[in-house]
């Protein structure tokens, strides 16, 4: 971006609030797609749909999950769910139930997408020698 650190501290307090905006941005993204609730039915394909937007505005961005994960601070993964659980509610879920839903719909999401996002593991080499098709004691 061609920005230097003393540049970028002049409008944000350190890096974790960096990471907040940052994570609050990937959120906002991930609200502005989600789906009108629907007319009829409990929801659940609508969450579905929701949270497959989450995942969608997380894989935009490099370590997305990660930044969201970590964020302390930000107030937009809370808006989310407070949508999400709301949306439930007017369907007819109850709402501890809602909250359980989206809780783990969520946690799941992101640990899935922090799994796609992470490198590939090494493969390591192996420095033991091969044994022969059949070997005396």
């Amino acid at each position: 971006m061609g920005v230097q650190a003393p540049t970028l501290y002049w409008h944000v307090k350190n890096k974790a609030a960096l990471l907040d905006g940052l994570a609050d941005a990937f959120m906002d993204e991930a609200i502005a797609a989600l789906p009108a609730p629907p007319s009829e039915g409990d929801g659940r394909e609508w969450l579905l749909a929701a949270l497959g937007q989450l995942r969608a505005a997380m894989l935009r961005h490099r370590d997305g999950a990660r930044i969201v994960s970590g964020a302390r601070y930000s107030m937009r993964r809370g808006d989310f769910s407070e949508r999400a659980m709301a949306t439930l509610v007017d369907h007819g879920v109850d709402l501890r139930r809602a909250r359980l839903l989206v809780l783990a719909g969520e946690r799941y999401t992101v640990g899935w997408i922090l799994e796609e996002q992470s490198p590939a593991p090494a493969i390591p080499t192996s420095t033991s020698r091969r044994c022969g098709p059949a070997s005396r004691w």
